[in-house]
């Protein structure tokens, strides 16, 4: 009597089927983009040598489409998409483009422009979006991008970007490896973060230490501020800038008192007129601040030549 196992059998079936049902990751892609109603053809930048006005217009209208299908994606919504947002963004994009390939014909080494030789078509070009602060400011700029509250905006925008630039480089080279990477990136539930440059640091929540070359410029000043840089070990700021919105989730990050009582009383701020607050605002603060400063201080005056805190306007 002969006996037949079918597990392994069954097992190799079910892993048959399952491969042959699998979605391809770039229809994945093109699916949820349908379902946001922004369809987008993920093919259209396969075959663009960027060698033409059109080519140029083409690859930055995709690359825009798909980086505020990503933004929308990650934000869960909170971004409307419309054409009115994609003609800024892709508007932006190609001026980034235009520029390097500029620099490139007058020889002028151009980060995020190299040459490649596509499967198909032949030698082009390939463009990679830049993803600095000031491109992400001038995104940032567009009213219809602005006035929507997404939450860590700047590193939310930088990491769609990316993601972005390596989705088109994996479509252009037929790694579809990578282009999976990139859609579980974008339906996996990635935690957000500050975006922070330069001599920037985080010292409490929402609050940060910018390193000058003066000393630290303190952004924020919430009510714990003192304690906090007490717990650090870290030397009391003397240049405070308010943020444009001072009350933020219950907490007022303008309690400019207890600096200036710190440096007017502990470091004797009275005796010595260098070691008095500055504090630095726009005009929408100072009608709520003098007051409060005259309370403080007792010397909030315009015609006191030495007051122990400057509001900078």
């Amino acid at each position: 009597e002969i006996k037949i196992n079918a597990e392994p059998m069954e097992k190799v079936f079910t892993k048959l089927f399952d491969e042959s049902t699998q979605e391809n990751p770039k229809r994945k892609l093109e699916k949820s983009f349908e379902n946001l109603k922004w369809s987008t053809n993920f093919d259209s930048v396969v075959h663009n040598l960027l060698k033409s006005e059109e080519d140029l217009s083409l690859y930055s209208e995709f690359a825009g489409r798909v980086f505020l299908g990503f933004l929308a994606i990650k934000s869960h919504l909170h971004l409307p998409l419309t054409e009115t947002t994609l003609d800024g963004v892709h508007e932006i994009i190609l001026e980034d483009l235009q520029k390097k390939l500029n620099s490139k014909s007058e020889g002028k080494k151009e980060e995020g422009l190299e040459e490649e030789v596509l499967p198909e078509e032949g030698k082009g070009f390939r463009f990679t979006i830049s993803t600095d602060l000031d491109f992400l400011l001038r995104i940032y700029d567009i009213p219809s991008v602005s006035a929507i509250a997404i939450e860590n905006a700047f590193f939310q925008m930088h990491s769609c970007l990316t993601k972005t630039n390596e989705l088109i480089i994996s479509l252009r080279s037929g790694s579809m490896e990578k282009v999976q990477q990139v859609t579980e990136w974008l339906f996996s539930d990635t935690p957000t973060e500050t975006y922070l440059v330069g001599n920037v640091r985080t010292k409490e929540k929402q609050t940060f230490i910018y390193e000058s070359c003066v000393g630290a410029i303190q952004i924020g000043i919430p009510p714990e501020t003192i304690k906090t840089s007490m717990r650090n070990r870290e030397d009391v700021p003397q240049y405070y800038l308010l943020p444009p919105q001072l009350f933020a989730e219950e907490v007022n990050f303008g309690e400019i008192e207890f600096p200036i009582f710190f440096n007017f009383f502990i470091k004797q701020a009275f005796k010595n007129p260098d070691n008095k607050v500055s504090v630095i605002g726009d005009s929408a603060h100072l009608p709520r601040r003098p007051r409060c400063l005259g309370l403080c201080t007792g010397s909030y005056r315009s015609e006191n030549p030495r007051p122990s805190i400057i509001f900078l306007i």
